[in-house]
C-alpha cells in the first residue's frame, strides 16, 4: 500500500520562513543600530507564536525583557557585568530579530529542511551537514539529562563530594559526557548512511510543505512590516 506524502498542517512553509529569515537579516543591516528594533522584535515574536511555537516566543519575549531591562540598569548604574558591557547587550538585542527569525527555521522539523533544501537544488553534502547541525543539540541535552540523572542517583555531584575533591567530580562529569557524545555523533552518522545520504541517485522526500494562503498573507504583512522598519529607521 502506497502512503501518502505527510503535509505540513501546522505553521508556514519552509520557503515562508526562509523568506522571513532573509528580509530580516538584510533589514538589520541596512538599519543597522535603530532604536525601532524592539517594534520588530514584537512582529517577529507574533508570527513565530502563529506559526505554532506561541510557548517559544513567550519565553522568548521573556528573555529580551530581561535582557533589555538589564542593558537599561547598566547604563543607568554606568557599569558592567564580569566582561559583558552595555555595548554587548546592545549588541544582542540588535540582532534578536535575526535570531528569532532563525529559531523559527530551526525549530521546523528535519524532514522539512532536507525537503525543502533538495528542491532548491542544494548539494548534498551541505543538506547532511544541516542535519546532522541540527539533530546533534537536542541529542546532546538529552544525554546530559541522563548524565545529571545518573550523578544525581550515585550522589557523585553532592556538595561534600566536589568540595572533597572538585577534580574527580569534574572527571565524573566530563569523562561519561565525553563518551556520549562521541557515541551520538556515531549514531548519527549511521543513521545519515541508514538513510542514503551518500547515494548518487536523486533525493526523494516523504514531508511536503505546501505554500498556502496563509504563507502568502504572512509574507505581505512582514514584508510591510519591514518596510516601516527600515523606513522609520
Amino acid at each position: 500500500m502506497r502512503l501518502a506524502p505527510a503535509w505540513s498542517e501546522a505553521g508556514f512553509a519552509m520557503g515562508t520562513k526562509a523568506a522571513v529569515l532573509v528580509l530580516t537579516a538584510v533589514a538589520v543591516s541596512v538599519a543597522g543600530s535603530s532604536p525601532f528594533t524592539p517594534f520588530l522584535t514584537g512582529i517577529l515574536l507574533a508570527y513565530l507564536a502563529v506559526g505554532g511555537r506561541a510557548g517559544m516566543a513567550l519565553k522568548l519575549l521573556v528573555a529580551y525583557a530581561v535582557l533589555g531591562g538589564v542593558y537599561l540598569l547598566l547604563v543607568y548604574l554606568n557599569a558592567r557585568i564580569l566582561v559583558f558591557s552595555p555595548v554587548h547587550l546592545y549588541a544582542g538585542l540588535n540582532s534578536y530579530p535575526v535570531m528569532v527569525a532563525a529559531l523559527a527555521v530551526a525549530l521546523s522539523p528535519p524532514g522539512l529542511i532536507s525537503a525543502a533544501l533538495a528542491r532548491a537544488c542544494v548539494p548534498k553534502k551541505f543538506i547532511v551537514g544541516a542535519l546532522v547541525l541540527l539533530r546533534f543539540p537536542p541529542t546532546v541535552r538529552s544525554s546530559v539529562h541522563r548524565l545529571r540523572e545518573s550523578c544525581r542517583r550515585r550522589g557523585v555531584l553532592s556538595l561534600r563530594c566536589v568540595a572533597g575533591d572538585p577534580v574527580q567530580a569534574f572527571e565524573h562529569v566530563l569523562v561519561p559526557l565525553m563518551f556520549s557524545l562521541v557515541d551520538s555523533a556515531d549514531r548519527l552518522s549511521s543513521s545519515a548512511v541508514a538513510r542514503a545520504a551518500e547515494a548518487p541517485t536523486r533525493r526523494t522526500s516523504y514531508y511536503r510543505s505546501p505554500v498556502k494562503l496563509a504563507d502568502a498573507a504572512c509574507l505581505v504583512v512582514f514584508t510591510a512590516a519591514i518596510a516601516a522598519y527600515v523606513w522609520l529607521s
